[in-house]
């Protein structure tokens, strides 16, 4: 491991997402990431103090527009007021940051998203090395995303507690409707209180299909930072890209996880970033739905709209069912103290 020349490292834009961030950045140190630079969105919560322990974090307010001097960016992304275009300035300071200290690749992620690139051994699972073999060839690496399969549960602890995954195959989806109207197994749909009726989106994949992106920092100078992935400033392509395995994707880690989501955001604009196109429809639903309910009733919405029983799956999606238990392997190699667990924290609802 000592001959590995490639350095990597990591950007994120967090709001109180203390519970995840430092399980997130202990276990991709164990995976080969050197530095990781982390940009408060206007938390409260007390993970600015703790990260200041950490020799390899560079912690720092949003970055304003002004600080870059790039008319690119400024001119295009003017909707400050969108977390994904906060997102665009940050990244772009965190790759100029990370080229002046001599790193090669940089991954922007959200802190309820690990990259693994082996499903076994955490040795073969080393990000650095596995960029390694591609910095001389691709602009950029697109890991594809594995969604976690939410179990009926209002409170995990750690990363290690959800090893269940489901591997979101659209095209596979796709094929099978050409053949056989399957809208009976779809069924599995969001249900919107007001409207009492089923959404079109939000079947089984609430998170996203698109994967992450590690950047080739030699060329930084041509592309710009998007949420999922870098585009040419003059093109807007991706320029050379391979696609890999794995991006494990906890967007419904736990209900309480998934309703602090929602309610840190609650003014996130309703359309995508950049564009006049609106949000995913069952992003909005929660988004309202997580703000206005009680604990009681998120809990019990989440149970009959989100929750999942693994044995209870449909046939078709069983076969993408996957078990990995390498996140399980990483926590054996963490101190206790690296991972600031909120030991002491109050139970929100006695549902047990």
């Amino acid at each position: 491991m000592e001959n590995i020349k490639t350095k990597v490292a990591m950007a994120y834009t967090v709001r109180n997402e203390r519970r995840l961030l430092f399980q997130n950045m202990a276990c991709h140190r164990r995976l080969g990431v050197k530095h990781f630079f982390v940009f408060w969105d206007k938390t409260e919560d007390d993970a600015p103090l703790l990260a200041k322990r950490f020799s390899d974090v560079t912690g720092r307010e949003t970055v304003c527009p002004e600080e870059l001097d790039d008319p690119f960016l400024k001119e295009n992304f003017t909707q400050l007021s969108h977390v994904d275009i906060r997102k665009v300035f940050n990244s772009t300071w965190a790759a100029r940051k990370a080229r002046e200290m001599g790193f090669d690749w940089l991954i922007c992620l959200d802190p309820d998203e690990i990259i693994v690139c082996d499903f076994k051994s955490p040795k073969k699972a080393q990000i650095d090395l596995f960029l390694e073999n591609y910095s001389k060839h691709f602009v950029q690496v697109i890991f594809n995303t594995f969604e976690n399969l939410p179990m009926r549960v209002f409170r995990n602890e750690k990363f290690s507690d959800c090893s269940f995954f489901l591997k979101n195959d659209t095209f596979f989806l796709r094929c099978l409707r050409v053949f056989w109207d399957i809208s009976h197994l779809e069924s599995r749909q969001l249900f919107h209180p007001e409207k009492n009726s089923k959404l079109s989106s939000g079947r089984f994949f609430l998170g996203h299909n698109s994967g992450k992106s590690a950047f080739c920092l030699k060329y930084l100078d041509y592309y710009w930072p998007f949420p999922h992935a870098w585009k040419h400033r003059k093109w807007k392509n991706k320029g050379d890209v391979f696609y890999a395995n794995a991006l494990l994707h906890y967007y419904t880690f736990d209900c309480s996880f998934l309703r602090n989501k929602f309610q840190n955001y609650i003014d996130m604009p309703n359309n995508v970033a950049a564009t006049s196109r609106p949000r995913r429809e069952h992003d909005i639903l929660l988004q309202k739905l997580a703000n206005t309910l009680s604990d009681q009733e998120f809990w019990e919405y989440y149970c009959q709209n989100i929750a999942f029983d693994p044995k209870k799956l449909p046939f078709f999606m069983r076969s993408r069912l996957i078990f990995l238990p390498i996140v399980r392997l990483l926590y054996e190699e963490i101190p206790e103290e690296e991972l600031c667990l909120e030991k002491n924290h109050k139970e929100i609802l006695k549902l047990f």
